[in-house]
């Protein structure tokens, strides 16, 4: 599985929790949000993330979602291309693509309460495309599952779940969750805090906390940077990254 963790989850949505005309992505962020794309969705990005001496760029991140019903999309995940290097070493090689489809199990409210939140389901798996490194020679299926709730007229709550049936010479069953706050500043930028934990079969728990912005040019278009640092020995001292989402 080497860095896949960081590579299956999408990212979480910073702007309204349910469904829009405009661009509505799962990035940046480890979560994902609760929109179903009403139009085809390209998003894209770059993450660097440094362990030790170990650095690691990641090119790609791309994800196309493709509208099919107003409760169901389809996903592509692309084959991102990482470079890893450190303590004398490197590597370079493309990672799994993966395929899969998200679905709206609750429409939720539109103001705040507790027992109703709008709630998606992500099922998706990886594709064995990808080098010896940063791929696996067999599919790894997953699954999510993100809550939201609008809090007020800023701010929102998302809460997500994730397991992924992972294979590096053997099977695994890893687990992971991320609880986010959003906050709208105005009509185009938007920011949100999160802490997660990845939790995989084999231990070494990794914590983290994150924050990032979004800006959108015009409501078809979303650029975004993220940041963040781990919270104990097997996490990445830092991460960064950037990216884009466009609606055709």
């Amino acid at each position: 599985m080497k860095a896949y963790l960081f590579v299956f989850s999408s990212l979480m949505a910073l702007g309204p929790l349910f469904a829009q005309d405009g661009v509505s992505p799962d990035r940046p962020g480890f979560g994902n949000g609760t929109s179903i794309v009403t139009g085809l969705q390209l998003e894209a990005g770059y993450e660097y993330s440094k362990v030790e001496k170990t650095k690691t760029n990641v090119f790609g991140l791309v994800t196309l979602r493709i509208p099919y019903k107003s409760w169901i999309e389809f996903r592509v995940g692309g084959s991102s291309f990482a470079s890893q290097s450190g303590s004398g070493s490197s590597v370079s090689e493309f990672q799994d693509l993966s395929l899969g489809s998200k679905l709206l199990l609750l429409k939720g409210s539109d103001h705040f309460e507790l027992t109703n939140p709008r709630v998606t389901l992500i099922v998706e798996s990886t594709v064995p495309t990808g080098g010896n490194n940063f791929g696996s020679d067999q599919a790894q299926p997953g699954t999510s599952i993100s809550a939201g709730w609008p809090l007020n007229e800023k701010w929102s709550a998302n809460v997500n779940l994730f397991y992924l049936s992972a294979y590096d010479g053997s099977r695994s069953n890893d687990f992971s969750g991320v609880v986010s706050l959003g906050y709208v500043l105005g009509t185009r930028l938007s920011t949100y805090f999160e802490t997660y934990a990845l939790y995989p079969e084999s231990g070494g728990s990794r914590q983290y906390i994150g924050h990032g912005w979004a800006y959108l040019p015009n409501p078809s278009l979303q650029i975004d940077f993220n940041g963040g640092v781990g919270l104990n020995g097997d996490s990445p001292d830092f991460f960064a990254g950037l990216g884009v989402a466009c609606r055709f």
